[in-house]
């Protein structure tokens, strides 16, 4: 009975992930083939084959993978607070984590503020204006 109850997360992890690759396949196929020009076509959408729009591409896809990550530890965080239950080592493991998660999306924010004031304002870069 107890090798049944150890295989069904992985029975679940396994479904979840079919499930995925079911429903995001038909958007995949359908940015394979609707890219403009000189775009090429990529499951994460479509970039450009000129090195600065590739470098946008992967400053976009960087900025967006990074919030999405900070966001998504600053809610694990928030979740370890709610069922650390009066323990206190569980409850500062979680507080660290959280103030963690906020001083990188600060980075993260910051950053791009900063690359937008000195590449678009001051340089004139045009992927910054």
């Amino acid at each position: 009975m107890s090798g049944r109850v150890k295989r069904t997360p992985n029975l679940i992890l396994n479904v979840g992930v079919l499930v995925t690759i079911a429903l995001l396949r038909p958007a995949v196929s359908l940015a394979l083939g609707s890219c403009p020009g000189n775009q090429f076509p990529t499951p994460l959408g479509c970039v450009e084959l000129t090195a600065a729009g590739f470098g946008a591409w992967i400053l976009r896809l960087g900025i967006s993978l990074g919030t999405l990550l900070a966001v998504l530890l600053l809610i694990i965080g928030g979740y370890g607070v709610a069922t650390s239950a009066g323990n206190p080592e569980n409850l500062e493991k979680a507080k660290s984590q959280i103030t963690a998660a906020i001083a990188g999306l600060l980075f993260i924010l910051l950053s791009v503020l900063i690359l937008n004031t000195i590449g678009g304002g001051i340089i004139g870069i045009p992927f910054f204006q």
